[in-house]
C-alpha cells in the first residue's frame, strides 16, 4: 500500500500545484495499483466529482462502496458518505 500512499500524495501535490491533468493521472494510477486504497478511491471519486466527471449518484456508489473495504475505518468512511 505505501506505493499507493505515494501516488495518493503526489496526487495532492500535483492539484496544490494548479496540475489537475497530471493529479488525474496519479489518482488512476494508485487506484489501478491498490483499488482498496480507500484514501485514493476517495481523493479520486471527489476530484472526478468536482471536475464534472463523475455524477452524483456515481460518487456516492463510490464512497458508500468504501464501507466494505477491509482498509477503510469506520470513522474515516462515515465522514465522506
Amino acid at each position: 500500500m505505501l506505493a499507493a500512499d505515494n501516488l495518493n500524495n503526489y496526487a495532492l501535490s500535483m492539484l496544490d500545484l494548479g496540475k489537475p491533468d497530471q493529479a488525474k493521472n496519479e489518482w488512476e494510477a494508485a487506484v489501478d495499483l491498490a483499488p482498496s486504497h480507500w484514501q485514493s478511491v476517495a481523493n479520486q471519486t471527489m476530484f472526478l466529482w468536482r471536475m464534472g466527471e463523475l455524477d452524483d449518484e456515481e460518487a456516492y456508489r463510490r464512497l458508500s462502496e468504501l464501507e466494505t473495504q477491509g482498509d477503510a475505518s469506520d470513522e474515516s468512511v462515515d465522514v465522506l458518505v
